[in-house]
């Protein structure tokens, strides 16, 4: 439980990190990322993308190059609030439920839920046009809304396996996952040579997991792990491929339809969660015979070098 949180609201870093020592599985998409500060709705920085190998044959005697062109581009996100209530009637507070007192359990289990919400933005779940929406500005009627990892892979690291009959991706069939549709998927982020060490994490859900666990049925057969207890352990957790190690991640949204075709690939501790408000709780003023609280969050995402990122969907 975070009770202990309610007396300290004030405490900094970030009430973030008490939830999240009840329970990494909650948010460990938050776990992944590192944080910063922000000081204004709309967050902008600076990529610099490597260069294509090209031919650099010269003389032994040249001219210095002066055309030389401008290699960063400006990339931006908006901040979005996030928020999460919580009320309990002065007679609830009086009774114990759930092996507690109501009060602070209500807090434990709606500061989790709005982790789960933070998260939910990060992946840019929400959007109405999918995924790898741009952000929104806000107005007086509309939410702003922030763009999500998926946004910012680029185009020729988003990789779609679907298709029809005719193979010309307009219907959605989805494709059987293999060991061809992973290098497929990997090797556009390979190529740009961003990932030095290559070393991939790749976010999904557990259908997928499970085509991935029979992909690699023999391997478990041959190489399959015990625990200490003499439990065997059939599941894939990291693979070794043509383009490096690729270390599997379940995530729980990935298991929702919006996520369930989908793969996510990365250095995700070189994205950041960025603060204009860090995640907190305070109790709110009432009349009423209740006592309330609330969870607020008003953040963005960055995500420094867009090279670090890539996409699949149309998988089963």
């Amino acid at each position: 439980m975070i009770s202990t949180l309610v007396n300290g609201v004030v405490q900094k870093p970030s009430i973030v990190d008490a939830i999240i020592k009840q329970g990494v599985a909650t948010a460990p998409l938050i776990e992944m990322l590192s944080s910063g500060t922000l000081t204004a709705p709309k967050h902008s920085w600076l990529n610099d993308r490597y260069e294509d190998a090209k031919d650099n044959a010269h003389l032994e005697l040249s001219d210095l190059d002066e055309n030389i062109a401008p290699t960063k581009t400006k990339t931006e996100n908006i901040s979005q609030i996030l928020k999460k209530d919580i009320g309990v009637t002065r007679r609830q507070m009086s009774m114990s439920q759930y092996g507690g007192k109501e009060w602070e359990y209500q807090v434990a289990k709606k500061g989790k839920e709005h982790l789960k919400d933070i998260e939910f933005a990060l992946l840019g779940l929400g959007h109405v046009g999918g995924v790898f929406s741009a952000p929104v500005a806000g107005t007086a009627t509309k939410a702003p809304r922030m763009g999500g990892l998926f946004y910012f892979v680029p185009n020729e690291q988003r990789q779609d396996f679907s298709s029809d009959k005719d193979g010309d991706n307009t219907t959605g069939i989805l494709t059987d996952f293999s060991m061809d549709t992973l290098h497929s998927f990997l090797e556009p982020l390979w190529l740009r040579g961003a990932m030095e060490d290559d070393t991939f994490t790749v976010l999904l859900g557990s259908k997928l997991k499970q085509s991935v666990n029979r992909v690699c049925a023999d391997y478990l057969v041959k190489d399959g792990s015990g625990k200490a207890d003499g439990t065997f352990n059939p599941t894939i957790q990291k693979i070794e491929t043509d383009f490096g190690t690729v270390k599997f991640r379940l995530h729980r949204q990935f298991a929702g339809d919006a996520l369930a075709d989908k793969m996510l690939a990365g250095k995700f501790n070189e994205a950041r969660i960025m603060y204009i408000e860090r995640t907190s709780f305070g109790e709110l003023p009432t009349t009423k015979t209740a006592k309330y609280g609330r969870y607020y969050s008003d953040l963005s995402l960055e995500v420094k070098n867009g090279d670090m990122f890539a996409s699949a969907e149309g998988l089963k």
